[in-house]
């Protein structure tokens, strides 16, 4: 009977191959979509999951607040006293593990071979009884006890020394705080697993770097990590309250901060972007995520409505199927079963063929967000999420077969008329339907409007300083003052360069030192947030920055702070930039020259020489800051180099590289255009405008789908009344315009209703920028008329076709 059954069903759908394809096809898309942001969501929300007694395992952080400023900060980290006073105080906070992070390191086997490493740990001895890295080859937990001791992770191994036996081999570690630079490979670990929040290469044992000896609960190091795991019987808050008591006790007395410790549970670090700051925790915005999965449900709606209005296309089809069945004896429940199965088959197919196709995109959308997701296609959440794809979407696009169909009057059904009772409740409900797709097309294609111009301005807003045809160009951590002479000189005389600057890096990059300053005469104690960037005079110039009161920087300045000269002889000079100077309190930038600041680097007290146009020294998510830029030579550990316009490119950076290889010969070449990297600073916004233009390309193309169907059944209802209007003189062109008619008011009433949802969304969206564009009404416009431009584009065709039909057959006797 089953098979009977199935079979019925085969050719049932046979029998309508359009109509299956189209539905396939739409189901398909929108489940494919579906099936990868289920994906993403699953393997988001497992991170450290694979950790035993993960949910007993924290993390401490920090929440400080400065009473003075009102300002707060949440630190993902302890004060860097923190480990040391622990150890000495024989603090009882239970079993715990001290980890340091290193964003990247140079690594020398050999003389010819080394590697810049990224992510290397610094870990303790009680790492491996915290933590669930699995050890593949030799014994770790001694090997993290010993100073020169450090462990690969496969993926390394392989690539330092592939086709041999890493343990015992030697490698060195460029790091300025380990004594003994030369390290043991003492075994072999497996890469962390994809849904770790901890993302290493290779753990060095911690005794091998010279522990800091800054002293004071108001230091902090972003490198640093104390994790904890409980006793089950011990309460996390206890620990944390005598953190707290601790810090505020023992803090200088000249510290105005309140300091409070928390335990943060390791299933939270990777979603918390408020403790998002240091490199060791991998976190993300796990709105964005939402936000998919409520686009991929979205896209699952507007192909169940597919799916209902192409039924009612080809009702008038199954119209006597229905009458011929009620005849026989079936009923209502009977042949609502027969359609909604037939539905099944249909979405089970769409289901297996989304879930092959996920397969094979999954390394293209890993590979576009830069993720390393793993789907476990088989596991219960999985088999869940299919089932209940399968389950929901079957019950949504069968509803109308199964009900509306099966109700037919047999008399009405096998004289082809189902325009009963329920007719004008019907059509308006498939006008709703499709009222319901062009909002969210709509709504996608404003999306993508708005998005791309956010990139445009984004992309093209002055920054302050000029960022063309500059290269900034890492100086290696060992390079000595003669060594970084010579290369400056050689690079000086390629071709192209105009000038060049030794800095701390450019105006905006990742990096400079983040501190607090003040104007002691008019302020005391009352401290203000400062970006500092240390530079020379050349500064000025490389980048094009402004000066507006003043000077700038010169030899003499940088000759009274040079190393050279004992500490407490040195003598500073600060530039600030307009905003510094006015958050200072000072009525105009003229009046702030010659007055001095208190910067808290090395305490510092400086007269200010100049003022500086505002310019940006983070990405256009934040605001502007107050910057100061002052000589401080020996953490000039870049290089700025301006070129002619004609030599910006990378025959120059090849000679460049030249060059600097015969001056490192064992270090590697670090240099990139500016531009570039200012552009990677919105690589998360420029992933989400591509997929908001993916995401509204696919729904306008299921939407064209659904126009499809409703437009087959406007024009198989509406036959005969074509027929006489062209018996009657009507032009293909009235004809036409008749049938377009409701479509266009459609399309008018989505646009109406969608736009102040789109507003709505996209203005939540723009908040993250500090900088922003206005949405303009002539984005809604130009979405309006690109939807009416689909409907006129798909509805035409049909409507055109039916016009030009021989009005004969149409009116032809029942």
């Amino acid at each position: 009977m089953a098979t009977k059954l199935f079979s019925h069903i085969i050719r049932s759908l046979y029998k309508q191959k359009g109509f299956a394809a189209l539905n396939f096809f739409g189901l398909f898309v929108a489940l494919t979509v579906a099936l990868l942001t289920g994906a993403m969501l699953f393997h988001e929300r497992s991170f450290d999951n694979f950790h035993t007694d993960s949910d007993r395992i924290f993390r401490i952080v920090t929440d400080m607040e400065d009473p003075q400023s009102g300002t707060s900060n949440k630190l993902a980290i302890p004060a860097t006293i923190l480990p040391s006073y622990i150890r000495e105080q024989k603090l009882d906070i239970g079993p715990h593990t001290v980890v340091r992070f290193a964003d990247e390191m140079l690594v020398r086997l050999n003389a010819n071979r080394f590697f810049m490493e990224k992510n290397l740990f610094y870990a303790d001895s009680a790492f491996f009884n915290i933590l669930d890295f699995k050890v593949k080859t030799g014994n770790a937990l001694y090997a993290l006890q010993k100073p020169n001791q450090v462990l690969l992770t496969e993926t390394t191994a392989a690539k330092y020394f592939p086709n041999e036996n890493a343990v015992g081999k030697h490698i060195t570690i460029e790091d300025m705080e380990c004594p003994n630079k030369e390290f043991e490979v003492a075994g072999i670990i497996e890469d962390a697993p994809a849904n770790s929040h901890m993302r290493f290469n290779m753990l060095v044992s911690a005794v091998s770097r010279k522990e800091s000896t800054d002293a004071g609960w108001g230091w902090f190091d972003s490198s640093l990590g104390v994790y904890l795991k409980l006793d089950k019987n011990r309460s996390g808050d206890q620990i944390a309250a005598q953190l707290t008591t601790i810090a505020n006790q023992n803090k200088d007395k000249e510290d105005v901060s309140r300091y409070e410790y928390k335990l943060q549970a390791l299933s939270d670090i990777h979603s918390n972007l408020e403790y998002g700051d240091n490199g060791m925790g991998y976190t993300v915005d796990f709105q964005q995520f939402y936000w998919l999965g409520a686009i991929a449900l979205f896209l699952l709606l507007i192909a169940a409505v597919n799916y209902v209005n192409l039924s009612t296309a080809i009702a008038l089809r199954k119209a006597r199927e229905v009458g011929v069945r009620k005849t026989m004896g079936a009923s209502r429940w009977d042949l609502a079963r027969r359609f909604w199965l037939e539905t099944f088959v249909l979405v089970a197919a769409a289901v297996l063929a989304a879930a092959f196709a996920a397969d094979l995109l999954l390394p293209v959308l890993n590979n576009f967000l830069d993720r390393q997701i793993v789907a476990q296609w088989f596991s219960p959440q999985m088999v869940g999420l299919l089932t209940g794809l399968c389950a929901a979407t079957t019950l949504a696009a069968g509803f109308y077969p199964a009900f509306v169909l099966a109700g037919f009057s047999p008399v009405e059904a096998f004289r082809g008329k189902i325009a009963g009772k329920g007719s004008r409740t019907s059509f308006n409900l498939r006008r709703g339907l499709v009222t319901f797709q062009f909002v969210v097309a709509q709504v996608f294609i404003v999306a993508v409007i708005v998005a791309a111009w956010q990139m445009r301005y984004i992309r093209s807003k002055p920054l302050g300083f000029q960022t063309a045809g500059i290269i900034n160009l890492s100086l290696p951590v060992e390079a000595k003052p003669d060594q970084v002479t010579t290369l400056l000189s050689e690079i000086n005389r390629i071709p192209g360069v105009i000038t060049m600057t030794q800095a701390i890096g450019a105006p905006t990059s990742r990096s400079g030192i983040t501190t607090r300053f003040n104007h002691p005469e008019q302020f005391g104690e009352n401290n203000k947030d400062l970006v500092v960037k240390i530079a020379d005079p050349k500064y000025l110039e490389t980048y094009g920055l402004q000066l507006k009161a003043g000077r700038f920087l010169n030899e003499s300045d940088m000759a009274a702070a040079a190393e050279s000269v004992p500490e407490k002889d040195r003598k500073y000079s600060v530039v600030l930039n307009e905003t510094g100077v006015k958050n200072l309190g000072f009525p105009t930038l003229e009046s702030a020259l010659g007055k001095s600041v208190k910067i808290g680097i090395n305490d510092m007290t400086a007269p200010i020489i100049g003022v500086l146009s505002d310019f940006h020294t983070r990405s256009l998510r934040a605001k502007m800051t107050n910057t100061a830029i002052i000589p401080f030579h020996e953490h000039n550990n870049s290089v700025g180099i301006r070129l002619d316009p004609s030599a910006a490119n990378t025959a120059t950076l090849a000679k460049m590289e030249s060059v600097w290889k015969s001056v490192f010969p064992g270090s590697i070449f670090s240099a990139a255009f500016l531009d570039d990297f200012l552009a990677s600073l919105y690589d998360n916004e420029s992933r989400v405008y591509v997929m908001f233009k993916l995401v509204a390309l696919l729904a306008l193309l299921i939407n064209a789908l659904g126009l499809i169907g409703l437009t087959a059944f406007v024009v198989e209802a509406k036959t005969k009344e074509i027929g006489i209007r062209k018996v009657l003189g009507a032009s293909v062109a009235n004809v036409t315009s008749l049938l377009l008619r409701d479509f266009v008011k459609l399309v008018l009433i989505a646009i109406v209703i969608a736009s102040p949802i789109a507003h709505y969304f996209m203005q939540k969206w723009l908040s993250d920028f500090t900088y922003r564009i206005d949405i303009q009404w002539w984005m809604f416009a130009v979405a309006g008329v690109l939807a009416l431009l689909i409907a006129f584009l798909t509805v035409g065709f049909q409507s055109l076709k039916a016009a030009l039909a021989n009005p004969v057959k149409s009116l032809r006797s029942e």
